[in-house]
C-alpha cells in the first residue's frame, strides 16, 4: 500500500493540473493582455485629453474679435451648388461662360456635377 501512494497521486496530480491550472492559467493569460489593451487606452485617452486641453487653450487664446472674423469668413458648411451658382455670376459679370463644374465631397465618397441651369446630377464616387 505504501508503494503505490505515489502511483496514485502522481497522475492525480496530473490530473488537477490538466483539468484545473492550465484553464485558470489560459485565463489569466487573457486578463493580462486585456490589462494590457485598457492600460494602452487609457495612455491614448490622456494623451487625448492633453491635446484637448492644449488645443482648447489655443482656442481661448485667440481674441474674440479675430474669432467673430473667422467665423464670418469661413462657412460652418460647404454647398457646392451656392459656390458654383457664385462661380457662374462672377464668370457672367466679366463675360464668361461656364458649362459645367464638378465638387467633390470626399467624406461622402458622393461626386455631384452641377450644370449653369441648377439641375444636379449625384453619381457614387469612383
Amino acid at each position: 500500500m505504501k508503494n503505490s501512494i505515489p502511483f496514485i497521486l502522481i497522475p492525480l496530480s496530473i490530473a488537477v493540473i490538466y483539468f484545473y491550472v492550465l484553464p485558470q492559467y489560459s485565463t489569466i493569460t487573457d486578463l493580462r493582455v486585456k490589462k494590457i489593451q485598457l492600460q494602452e487606452t487609457v495612455a491614448k485617452t490622456k494623451e487625448m485629453s492633453a491635446l484637448s486641453q492644449d488645443l482648447l487653450a489655443q482656442y481661448n487664446a485667440i481674441p474674440e474679435n479675430d474669432k467673430l472674423k473667422i467665423q464670418n469668413m469661413i462657412p460652418a458648411h460647404f454647398d457646392s451648388v451656392k459656390l458654383i451658382s457664385d462661380i457662374n455670376s462672377v464668370a457672367i459679370k466679366h463675360g464668361m461662360k461656364v458649362k459645367t463644374a464638378k465638387a467633390e465631397d470626399t467624406f461622402k465618397n458622393v461626386q455631384s456635377q452641377v450644370d449653369v441651369s441648377g439641375s444636379q446630377a449625384s453619381t457614387p464616387y469612383k
